[in-house]
């Protein structure tokens, strides 16, 4: 038996909130990740949500690396930093509503502002090129992805925990937002 970290203890957490909130709630998980890179001893837990009618896909992220694990488990610490995870969301939704950018922007911020930066991104795939020697298409081939990521100023720790229920409705109020 091993003792477990903040990491382990948060994914604990928010795993079991999410397949509540599954249960409760009509929101369906739709991916789950638990992510151990050996070469950097690097953990990173993901569970992805979306309504059941809905297009809007949110996915929870915490990671935690090799500074946050020797400081909890060995005392060595980098200065002025406590050691937890870290905690990102992720708001994915069909391309074409990027059009709606500022609208969502206002909206997350009022919701998030506080504790996380907000940052926007589109992509989307190419044509396939053809004959690379003659040209390149810069034609997209779908209305691609729009996503909205909320990422956390602060590390997350087991001081947190009782705060989770409240991260968790936070994260289905921006998904009914974006849902509107």
């Amino acid at each position: 038996m091993f003792d477990p970290t903040i990491f382990d203890n948060l994914k604990v957490v928010f795993e079991g909130k999410l397949y509540d909130v599954e249960r409760e709630a009509g929101i369906l998980i739709v991916g789950r990740e638990d992510i151990i890179d050996l070469a950097g001893y690097n953990r990173t837990f993901r569970m992805r949500v979306k309504p059941q009618d809905g297009s809007c896909i949110a996915e929870l992220q915490i990671s935690s690396g090799l500074a946050d694990f020797t400081g909890e488990l060995r005392g060595i610490r980098i200065v002025d930093e406590e050691p937890g995870a870290e905690l990102q969301l992720t708001f994915e939704l069909p391309g074409e509503q990027a059009v709606h950018s500022h609208h969502v922007h206002e909206q997350l911020t009022a919701l998030w502002a506080e504790s996380a930066d907000i940052i926007h991104e589109r992509s989307y795939q190419l044509e396939p090129y053809g004959d690379a020697a003659t040209s390149i298409s810069a034609e997209p081939a779908d209305n691609g992805v729009y996503r909205i990521r909320a990422k956390f100023r602060q590390k997350v720790n087991e001081s947190h925990i009782d705060d989770i229920d409240s991260l968790i409705d936070h994260v289905l109020k921006s998904i009914e937002a974006l849902e509107s």
